[in-house]
């Protein structure tokens, strides 16, 4: 039964993110979403001509994008690209995951629940992005410390090794806070493992930065630089209670969480806590509330952990609470009022993806009305409005009027360096938000790094110069002048340029 249950498991698991996968695919042919695309698609350019992030651009990027990043450097990129990595990293995961026999043996949690819930962020977002893979990194870690306390054998302390390799490369706020609950779990638990365990979980991390350093050339002190940068990150603040009240795909995703946890409370019994290692879940449910509150992202992004955490908590083969009649006994109500939460928030993630909602909110360039498609280049297959189609060509014979390399592309179209051939600027951030794409300590440093590249044409959106530093468009102010007749660019040149 067990290994019918493996087969049928995998069999519904991959079709269901195929099928998850050609959503995404679909929806991401309409609109293009600045803010988020535009600077990984600076970085992918980077990362072909050789820049090294931390020396030659400021960079608080978690890593594991740059490792996929990588992986897109052969061969002629495109648009889709970045989907595609997206499917590439939910079927790794999900297949690592798989090999951890407590997980596959479900055929609820690991055929269907898991699945689900890797699946809410590809059709929400399609791309890929640093909130969902490092979500699904912690995922792989927790699993792995769970393992390796229940069940530990070489094959798992090797894969606890690989995933504390993996965690070491996710965002900031998940990294961090995983680890050290994982550690400090295992060494107050009572396991006789525990040291190797703990061992394996430091190794894993210290050979994760040495292996960043020597094989990416990640420089050490780059990493140290992206945790520090956005410290001011790890506390909420008002701007972002405010961004969470003001709605969006956010209270869907706070009222499910919210049902879910409340079905929790009635089904509460005095075995909640009885087995040993369900508090490490209950921990870790916690965690997963760091990264909704503190980061600038939808938080259908930030879904997966903590609907993982608590399925599973109710299903585990081994510690679920409701392992024992799930499906096929008195906790009908229940266990079918769970499965139609999660299957209600798949649902709003697909109805999202579909309504471009993630788009419109990271702009300037949704337009209701989706018609044109771009024709060859980078963008071949987007269908997309006047807007975004007319900054592209303006930026087009812009570029052939000047021949200079030394251009600037401002907020949101960072993708021009990549359309222009040009070599983008040393020492400036892949995007412009203090204390998350650079130090707010820095900003003079990053002032003088804009001097010193000495551009000749600058390039922004019309009338968006979203987040930039004050100090930097005053010295634009004094030392450039705006060309007219541009419609969706304003354009400046030097002044000392003809």
């Amino acid at each position: 039964m067990i290994r019918s249950n493996v087969f049928w498991g995998y069999l519904f698991g991959l079709s269901f993110i195929a099928f998850s996968s050609l959503l995404a695919l679909y929806f991401f042919k309409f609109q293009f979403g600045g803010y988020d695309l535009s600077p990984i698609i600076d970085l992918s350019w980077r990362l072909r001509n050789g820049e090294i992030p931390g020396r030659d651009f400021i960079s608080t990027f978690p890593p594991i994008i740059i490792l996929l990043l990588k992986i897109d450097m052969f061969g002629q990129s495109s648009w889709f690209d970045l989907v595609f990595l997206n499917i590439l990293a939910i079927l790794l995961i999900y297949v690592l995951l798989g090999v951890f026999q407590e997980i596959s043996d479900s055929l609820l949690l690991y055929g269907f629940l898991l699945p689900l819930v890797l699946c809410v962020p590809l059709v929400f977002t399609n791309h890929i992005w640093h909130s969902s893979l490092s979500q699904y990194l912690a995922i792989v870690f927790m699993v792995g410390i769970y393992s390796c306390l229940y069940n530990p054998n070489n094959l798992k302390y090797f894969l606890l090794f690989i995933s504390s390799i993996l965690i070491i490369t996710a965002k900031q706020n998940i990294a961090v806070p995983f680890v050290l609950i994982s550690i400090l779990y295992v060494l107050l638990s009572n396991n006789i493992n525990k040291s190797i365990i703990v061992l394996t979980v430091l190794f894993g991390a210290i050979f994760g930065i040495a292996l960043l350093n020597y094989v990416f050339s990640i420089p050490s002190y780059s990493m140290i630089y992206s945790y520090y940068a956005v410290l001011g990150r790890g506390i909420p603040t008002k701007e972002m209670f405010y961004q969470i009240l003001s709605g969006g795909s956010v209270f869907p995703l706070i009222f499910s969480v919210a049902s879910l946890i409340l079905l929790l409370g009635v089904k509460l019994d005095k075995n909640m806590l009885s087995m040993e290692y369900r508090p490490y879940f209950l921990f870790c449910a916690l965690a997963a509330i760091i990264p909704i509150l503190t980061d600038w992202d939808s938080k259908i992004n930030n879904a997966p952990l903590l609907l993982f955490v608590l399925a599973y908590l109710f299903y585990s083969p081994v510690i679920g609470i409701y392992k024992e009649h799930c499906i096929y006994g008195r906790s009908l109500i229940f266990d079918y009022g769970i499965i139609l939460l999660f299957i209600i928030i798949y649902l709003l993630s697909v109805l999202g993806g579909y309504s471009r909602e993630r788009m419109k909110n990271v702009g300037p360039f949704y337009e209701n009305l989706s018609q044109i498609e771009v024709r060859g280049g980078y963008f071949n297959g987007l269908l997309t409005g006047n807007k975004f189609v007319g900054i592209l060509k303006e930026i087009e014979i812009t570029r052939s009027r000047f021949l200079t390399n030394r251009i600037f592309f401002g907020p949101r179209i960072e993708f021009g360096y990549l359309l222009t051939k040009v070599r983008s600027p040393n020492g400036l951030p892949l995007w412009w938000h203090p204390g998350t794409s650079y130090s707010t300590e820095d900003e003079d440093v990053v002032l003088m790094n804009f001097i010193n590249n000495d551009f000749d044409i600058l390039f922004f959106a019309k009338l968006d110069r979203t987040r930039m530093p004050i100090k930097i468009l005053n010295f634009i102010e004094s030392n450039y002048h705006q060309l007219n007749n541009y419609r969706y660019v304003d354009v400046y040149i030097r002044n000392s340029t003809e």
